[in-house]
């Protein structure tokens, strides 16, 4: 995504971008369970940028913006695409998963996350994930 990384403040308004939905079309690369229960999900595209993707505990997320039971939908489809569930350890796949995920974009703050994009974005929540065809390989 071509938007430059916004100068981090806590309670910096959301932009215009932050305000729809996407779908990115690449492969799951790794994947680990975070503190707050959230699923830190890694996507790569086919020029080998990566991007961060969350799946929120839908017990720990605000679900007001979104139709009951979404998250928890699209976190039990990303629970079925993968050979593990996810620990506190990051995993790096050994063979890549092909997928689209919907969601909004977020601007994250940038520190040190495993697969962060150079300006932040994330897709965050997850509100959609399939396993599409194709493969991951080069």
């Amino acid at each position: 995504m071509s938007i430059p990384a916004p100068p981090w403040r806590a309670r910096a308004p959301r932009r215009p971008a932050e305000r729809r939905v996407y779908a990115v079309d690449a492969c799951v690369v790794g994947y680990k369970l975070e503190n707050d229960s959230d699923f830190h999900v890694v996507l790569q595209g086919a020029s080998g940028a990566t991007m961060i993707v969350e799946f929120p505990d839908p017990a720990n997320c605000a679900p007001r913006l979104y139709a009951p039971g979404l998250l928890k939908q699209a976190r039990e489809a990303f629970l079925r695409l993968i050979p593990d569930p996810p620990t506190a350890s990051f995993l790096r796949l050994q063979e890549a998963i092909p997928v689209t995920v919907v969601g909004p974009l977020f601007l994250d703050k940038i520190h040190s996350q495993e697969g962060v994009a150079p300006n932040g974005a994330e897709i965050h929540p997850v509100l959609r994930v399939r396993r599409r065809g194709g493969s991951c390989s080069p």
